[in-house]
Order: structure tokens, then sequence, then C-alpha cells
């Protein structure tokens, strides 16, 4: 069933699904201003990503980033069903890995890397960092749009990585050793007084 009523069916999880009208003159002025937060995620994303674009159709939801797959390719779940074949192999590979990358021009994550990626200096600690934190945004957008991570252990890792990053927590290796605290002094003696001891009281009763 690919239509009802004379409407046509369209996935959502494919690229150019249009939502209604769009101003294209603001759509435009979008697409220009992130284009260096685009050119920056297909650098980083090469090979995983086939390309990036601004897709000012996510200004309603709560997602920075999503993948999407061409209006003829594979979608996440037929991916999922090919990786799960028993005879399945690096055949499908080529296929499988036509995803693109909507960014979310509307969202404060995108709004935020925007000027730090054209601030930053390339070689310098922050754009490694930033490196770290536009990766762990494509394994999110990759769960949340139905793709299995290639590895989870290193999407653990960028996680736990930007959480230090951003409470400004020292690395593991490079955490402070706290020594244990010396056990404190036995309680001071009570004093003594000059007052004679008090008699037992088995004594007092034989004297009388």
């Amino acid at each position: 069933l690919r239509e009802y009523d004379g409407k046509k069916f369209v996935s959502i999880t494919k690229e150019g699904l249009s939502l209604g009208e769009d101003d294209s003159k603001a759509t435009e002025e979008l697409k220009n201003e992130y284009a260096p937060l685009k050119a920056w995620f297909e650098k980083i994303l090469k090979g995983k990503i086939e390309r990036a674009t601004v897709s000012p159709r996510l200004r309603d939801t709560r997602s920075p980033l999503v993948l999407s797959t061409p209006e003829y390719g594979p979608s996440a779940n037929m991916e999922r069903i090919m990786k799960a074949q028993a005879l399945a192999d690096n055949r499908f590979g080529p296929i499988m890995a036509r995803k693109i990358l909507e960014i979310n021009p509307m969202h404060p994550l995108a709004q935020s890397l925007l000027p730090q990626i054209q601030e930053a200096d390339p070689e310098g600690d922050e754009a490694k960092a930033l490196q770290e934190l536009g990766h762990l945004l494509y394994d999110a957008a990759a769960i949340e749009s139905g793709f299995q991570l290639d590895d989870s252990h290193k999407f653990t890792a960028r996680l736990f990585s930007v959480l230090a990053h951003s409470h400004v927590m020292p690395p593991v290796e490079d955490a402070p050793v706290h020594e244990a605290a010396e056990p404190q002094e036995a309680a001071a003696a009570e004093p003594q007084t000059d007052e004679p001891a008090a008699a037992p009281e088995d004594d007092i009763k034989d004297e009388l």
C-alpha cells in the first residue's frame, strides 16, 4: 500500500520530507549561516555519513541531529535485518553506509557549536574536545534514528570524556589520590582529683 485516498505515503526516515509550507528565503539564510558546521561534521565523520545537510524541518523537534537515508536507499530497519542475516558479510557495507546527517539549526547545541568550531584552534585541545562531542552527537543521533552503533565501547568512552570535560574534572589517570586520614589520638585521660575514692559498699556493711 503506497497511497490512500489519493495521498502518497512518505517515510519520515527518508531525506527531503516536507512538513508543509516553508519560507525558502529564511531556509536559504539558515543553510548559508550553518554551512561551516555542515562542513565540519562532514570532515570529522568522513566515512560514516554520505553528507550533512541543514534541515529546517527539524525546527520543532528536540533533536540537534538526526540520521536519514536517501529516498531509494535501505532504511535503518532494513540495515538491522541485513546485519542480522546468518550469512551477512561485508558485501552489504557500501549499501548500509549511506547515511545523511541532518542538522537542526534551531537547537541550542547546534547554535552553540557553530561559533565554537569557528573560534577553536584546529590543533588545540578545545578542537579535539569538540570533535569528541561531534562523534558523541552522531552516535546519539544514530541510536535515536534506529541504527546500531558500530562500537558501543567508543560511545561510552566518549560519553564519559565529554561529561568529565563539561564538569572540569581531571582524567582518571590524573585524578589526585587522597591518602587515608590518620587515626585520631586517644581521648584524653580523665583529670585526677585529690578526693579519696569512695569505699566499696561491702566494706561499709561490715563496719556496721
